[in-house]
């Protein structure tokens, strides 16, 4: 009987124990499924919102890290005309500009490559600075414009970077002039062919296409004397010995102010502050001899996308300080700024624009 009970004894316990132990392995597989679901959902979440971000991120993080340092030396500003010409002195006040609002802090160096019309900077351009990051060109609308039509050069070989404005040019007279409009001058040239003298700077320059894109709109034709500067055109003016200039305002604004010439119009789509009676083209019925030169600066194929990006980005920051704004108040040119897709644009409708008047001329033969 001690052995029999002693078996039942055990036996219970055992059971006991059996119960015990499936009530725990019931209670913990719930907590153990519901972990495994759980694991594979967080699993599933982080890669489909921290991977892609940190990929996406990366390349740009990696290509702001790794772009190499610029410029690296002094930069050379490179423009058509001598010293003294709209364009020399429009690339020195900015460059003067640049260094005095502490945006650029290289170096800038002055190339003046005169001569042929342009044909001289155009060649050294394709020669000697095809892909030169720290080289950039002075636009110079009408030079540019009359040797892309020459074939001396092409637009496709340049980068456009800005252009910061556009510069309306002034058709003035003498004082003492019997000519008091620019009416005046029409009515005049109607008499006779070649009967009033246009004075200019050079054959195919700003005031050589202007007054003859302004003879093409109102029917008549200029007769046209080139002298070596603007000066020049305008002193003959002033002695007599030509009737009347069309200049950049920046150039006659003294003359104008002083009393010795009239401001008798403004190419431009806006009134000069220097004669803001003036009228302009558009408002005496000539609309379509409205004419801007542009000013700004072209790169030349080859160089980094981000050598034109950072001086893109240096023109708008110094077109949008007072000192600029002071500057174009002054010398009459109207901000407008055209970021490089734009000045390319711009540059190309003022080509097509042009090209009849280029023709007219003759300047699209090679010399």
């Amino acid at each position: 009987m001690r052995s029999w009970w002693q078996l039942r004894a055990v036996l219970v316990m055992a059971l006991v124990m059996g119960i015990f132990l499936l009530g725990l392995a019931c209670s913990g597989t719930p907590e153990a499924g519901q972990k495994a679901t759980a694991a594979p959902a967080a699993a599933a979440q982080k890669p489909a919102t921290a991977v892609p971000q940190q990929a996406t991120a990366a390349p740009a993080a990696a290509a702001a890290k790794d772009a190499p340092a610029y410029p690296t030396k002094e930069i050379e500003f490179v423009t058509q005309t001598g010293a003294g010409g709209s364009s020399d002195i429009f690339m020195r006040q900015v460059a003067q500009m640049l260094k005095t609002q502490g945006i650029i802090t290289h170096p800038i160096v002055f190339n003046n490559k005169s001569g042929g019309s342009g044909a001289v900077a155009m060649k050294f351009l394709q020669q000697e600075r095809m892909g030169d990051g720290h080289s950039l060109w002075t636009i110079s609308g009408a030079g540019l414009l009359s040797n892309v039509a020459r074939g001396v050069v092409s637009l496709d070989v340049f980068h456009p970077v800005a252009v910061m404005a556009v510069e309306p040019q002034a058709i003035v007279a003498s004082a003492s002039s019997k000519f008091k409009s620019i009416e005046d001058i029409i009515a005049a040239a109607k008499q006779g062919r070649k009967t009033v003298n246009l004075a200019g700077a050079a054959v195919g320059g700003g005031g050589h296409l202007a007054g003859t894109l302004l003879g093409r709109t109102a029917g008549v034709e200029f007769n046209f004397i080139s002298f070596q500067s603007g000066k020049e055109a305008l002193m003959s003016v002033l002695g007599g010995h030509a009737d009347f200039v069309i200049e950049s305002p920046g150039e006659v604004a003294e003359l104008v102010r002083s009393g010795q010439m009239k401001l008798l119009a403004t190419t431009g789509s806006q009134k000069l502050g220097i004669g803001p009676d003036a009228p302009t083209l558009a408002e005496k019925g000539f609309a379509n001899a409205t004419y801007e030169i542009a000013r700004g600066f072209l790169m030349m194929k080859g160089v980094k996308d981000y050598e034109a990006v950072y001086w893109e980005n240096a023109f708008k920051k110094l077109v949008d300080t007072k000192e600029w704004k002071d500057y174009a108040l002054k010398d009459n040119i109207d901000t407008k700024f055209l970021a490089a897709a734009d000045c390319d644009k711009f540059l190309r409708s003022q080509y097509d624009v042009m090209l009849p008047v280029i023709k007219e001329l003759g300047l699209d033969k090679a010399n």
